[in-house]
């Protein structure tokens, strides 16, 4: 298993790059890398640029128009593996809610889900090798949405004990 850091997004929301935010000690895409260290084989920083000394996976210009889940594509791409997808913008995300992302299950991917919304966080997720087939299946017809294809697809819904693990920070004036 291969661990994937998300952190390719341009932060226009938050107003500065949400990868350098210190919310323990070290810049949050480094924190997120550490807790993957510790589960996978390989982890890999997913961005547009190599702008972070650890190893990179720049995601393909072509899939640009994607987002987020370009990079998770292009990790499909670079090694045929299960990738453990976590994204920069969960800064309460840790050991203990990884530990659940990688339970054994039989389905396509583990993927945290919010039982009030009903929505997936397809950015916290356990992307099982199996998913691949399916993921360029549903993008070569047109669905580039990461949610109505998890949606489609047999995945386990991981749920959280506190919601609060799963919130995305993606503005300033949020704690």
């Amino acid at each position: 298993m291969n661990g994937l850091v998300l952190a390719g997004g341009q932060s226009t929301r938050m107003g500065k790059d949400k990868a350098l935010i210190d919310y323990h000690g070290q810049p949050q895409f480094l924190h997120i890398y550490k807790l993957l260290e510790n589960y996978c084989d390989q982890v890999f920083i997913s961005s547009k640029e190599n702008k972070y000394s650890l190893p990179t996976l720049i995601d393909s210009p072509e899939l640009e128009a994607l987002g987020p889940i370009a990079g998770i594509i292009s990790a499909f791409e670079y090694e045929d593996n299960d990738w453990l997808v976590i994204a920069i913008d969960y800064p309460l995300f840790s050991k203990e809610h990884i530990l659940k992302l990688i339970e054994p299950t039989d389905t396509l991917a583990n993927v945290y889900f919010n039982p009030v919304t009903g929505f997936f966080e397809p950015f916290l997720a356990l992307y099982k090798q199996t998913f691949k087939e399916t993921l360029m299946s549903e993008i070569s017809t047109g669905t580039n949405s990461l949610q109505t294809i998890l949606r489609k697809s047999l995945v386990t819904k991981v749920i959280p004990k506190n919601l609060e693990v799963i919130k995305s920070i993606d503005y300033p004036e949020q704690p």
